[in-house]
């Protein structure tokens, strides 16, 4: 009830709507799979363990059913959409660090140890810990399905866009934001959204306009000539950073004023 009613209140769409995005992000994910083992370390690992680990896939489940219903039509074709996305998401899962920047390759592999130190097995601590380290992992199937490139080529060029631009360090302070009510929840998630489009968008641009360079080799190239355009997002996250504690305000304007700063560049 609760889910339902989070993923209503974020996208203002109905329970059949919200019911089917579940069921497709939970097969996209094979999370059922997923739910076994963990109940299945029952005795074997602290119950603390098996609790957090249910319920960091249920709120990246709730993620991905936020991410269906808003980039995909409704009605769904469950089977054909599954087909779509199920492939590319277990390739990017085999080689996590592939697609991670640096930041985000440390936070896989902390979470990937913290649960094997705990006694969970080796091969379903790195899935978790994957799955927790790629919440956009749509967001590149997406893009290499529409530019017919694989879906490892697309994760390399999003993680050094995110990395060399700033949306990483960006991503990471909104999440990390003190937030007073429930509103500036809703506003702190937008931020995440937003962030999140920029970042497709961008990566996409970029390997739409270098179809004959590999996927970190085009972003090498972009930014190649993006001078002033680093400089303007480095400067953006320096001033951040000397603006004392930081809020929900002071994040929407940078992440409005990121876009601007994007929209020159292109």
């Amino acid at each position: 009830i609760t889910f339902v009613y989070e993923v209503r209140e974020e996208t203002g769409l109905g329970v059949d709507q919200i019911a089917a995005a579940y069921t497709l992000a939970r097969d996209v994910f094979a999370l059922t799979g997923l739910w076994a083992e963990i109940d299945a370390l029952d005795y074997r690992v602290p119950a603390a363990i098996q609790t957090l680990m249910h319920l960091e896939l249920q709120e990246f489940l709730k993620a991905q059913t936020v991410w269906f219903l808003r980039n995909e039509s409704w009605p769904f074709d469950l089977e054909s959409l599954v087909g779509a996305y199920r492939d590319g998401v277990e390739a990017l899962l085999a080689d996590p660090e592939s697609a991670l920047a640096p930041l985000a390759r440390e936070q896989f592999l902390a979470k990937q140890q913290m649960y094997a130190a705990e006694g969970v097995p080796e091969t379903l601590a790195r899935k978790i810990a994957a799955l927790l380290s790629m919440p956009y992992v749509c967001d590149l199937e997406k893009v290499a399905n529409l530019l017919g490139r694989s879906i490892v080529e697309v994760g390399a060029a999003y993680s050094a866009v995110g990395d060399r631009l700033g949306f990483d360090w960006l991503r990471q302070t909104v999440e990390a934001v003190p937030l007073d009510d429930h509103w500036e929840r809703l506003a702190a998630e937008t931020l995440l959204d937003d962030l999140a489009d920029q970042q497709r968008e961008l990566t996409r641009v970029i390997l739409e306009r270098q179809p004959e360079q590999t996927g970190a080799e085009a972003v090498t190239c972009w930014l190649a000539e993006q001078e002033l355009t680093l400089q303007r997002a480095e400067r953006l996250k320096e001033e951040l950073k000397a603006s004392g504690p930081l809020t929900v305000a002071k994040l929407s304007f940078a992440v409005r004023h990121m876009r601007s700063i994007l929209a020159r560049a292109l």
